[in-house]
């Protein structure tokens, strides 16, 4: 009996000896330069927000909805510096929004001239320009809403993991996800759920859920998300992601003001050999971001007027005769419109903008201009001091066939060469039609 009982023990020894522990699985992701992906995307939202009441007035709830969908050609390209950790050329066939806000309804569409877009991030933030010509800043806030799936390495393990481990998220891939500028508490709990293999592709399935709270340019808020993407092991992407979230608003006292319900489906495919963003279209264009192929167009249709300007500016103001775009440090741009007959010519706008300074007690220490631009557009400048600051003063005449704008601006500091360019170009691009 009892050598009987140790053969049975050394059997059982044995066999749990040589058994097999759970594979340790590394999930990492191998995005490089070069990489290329055909990218099909489609989100939807609903809900309701409650804005501040005016004085005397009863808050009134606003009923939120819409729908996107795009579709895309991707390379991966090398970054530009070490500040941006993913960039990429995006020929876009798609990218379209329609929403709803109470009775307002839009619908937004990257316009064909801009479909080639690249898009970079540096830290938390999105800069998308086109090689082709400049933006919208609609068609910017249509891309940077986009996900970067490569971002999203965050919610891999950092470290090898068993079948029935969880670990937290990374707070690079909450940010992608939530879209908040400061993340203030919260986490997404990830868990491997699944491996399978379909034909050579070895897919694991993560899902995560959680709850975060931060901020975005609305103010505080809290998002409750639930997810799952989809990584191949065998070629080391994320090829799927799907997404369902809540998102809370909140006022400065941290009551909810608003409850956005939305949903996102992406899926990825690796496809190399995609002709629009080949090697060789790549080596054609310019993908450095500079001052030129980061313009902003401004329409304005009410006043029949575009023109290009640098993102160091911001359209602050329109009117029915007048736009302010508001620039650095204290700088702006007063863009005025009225028919040819009641525009200034160049001189007698520089006589109104001498007596103007001579009025406030100006000391003028230089001039320069009037000097041509083009197409019947010239520009004059003052340096001066006005009480306690000193400002160059750029002006601006162009005149067309039946109507002339004027550009007033008030720039700081003596030498502000960069700023008077930013006038200049500003009225050289200005279409009035």
């Amino acid at each position: 009996m009892h050598r009987q009982f140790t053969t049975l023990a050394l059997i059982a020894f044995t066999v749990g000896s040589f058994a097999e522990e759970p594979e340790k699985l590394i999930l990492q992701d191998k995005t490089a330069p070069g990489a290329e992906f055909r990218v099909y995307a489609t989100s939807s939202i609903s809900g309701e927000i409650t804005p501040p009441a005016e004085p005397g007035k009863q808050a009134a709830k606003i009923l939120i909805s819409g729908k996107s969908q795009s579709e895309y050609a991707e390379r991966i390209l090398k970054p530009t510096d070490d500040l941006v950790g993913y960039q990429s050329l995006r020929v876009y066939e798609k990218l379209r929004v329609g929403r709803t806000s109470g009775d307002r309804k839009d619908q937004l569409e990257l316009r064909p001239t801009v479909k080639r877009i690249v898009l970079l991030k540096r830290g938390n933030s999105k800069v998308p320009f086109s090689p082709d010509a400049p933006l919208l800043w609609g068609e910017i806030d249509l891309i940077r809403t986009e996900i970067i799936l490569s971002q999203l390495n965050g919610i891999l393990p950092k470290e090898a993991i068993s079948p029935t481990e969880q670990w937290e998220a990374q707070q690079s891939a909450i940010h992608e996800l939530t879209d908040f500028d400061t993340i203030d508490g919260g986490k997404l709990v990830c868990k491997l759920e699944k491996r399978e293999n379909i034909g050579p592709r070895d897919l694991c399935h993560i899902s995560f859920v959680g709850k975060i709270d931060g901020v975005n340019e609305d103010g505080p808020a809290s998002q409750e998300l639930v997810g799952k993407l989809i990584f191949d092991k065998s070629s080391g992407y994320i090829t799927y992601l799907t997404l369902k979230g809540v998102h809370s608003l909140k006022d400065e006292k941290g009551q909810n003001v608003g409850k956005i319900e939305g949903s996102f489906e992406l899926t990825r495919i690796p496809l190399q050999g995609q002709v629009e963003v080949a090697d060789s279209v790549v080596k054609k264009l310019n993908t450095t971001p500079d001052d030129t192929n980061t313009l902003l167009l401004h329409q304005e249709p009410s006043l029949k007027l575009s023109f290009d300007y640098s993102r160091r500016w911001r359209i602050s103001r329109t009117t029915t005769q007048q736009i302010t775009i508001d620039g650095p440090a204290g700088a702006g741009i007063l863009v005025t419109v009225s028919s040819r007959q009641n525009t200034l010519s160049v001189a007698d706008f520089r006589k109104e903008a001498l007596q103007d300074l001579q009025k406030r007690e100006a000391t003028i220490h230089s001039s320069t201009g009037p000097e041509l631009l083009e197409n019947g557009k010239a520009w004059f400048a003052h340096v001066a001091t006005i009480g306690k600051s000193t400002v160059t003063m750029v002006y601006v005449v162009c005149i067309s066939d039946d109507r002339g704008v004027t550009l007033a601006a008030r720039l700081p500091g003596k030498t502000s060469t960069e700023l008077v360019e930013d006038v200049k170009n500003i009225a050289k691009s200005l279409k009035m039609k």
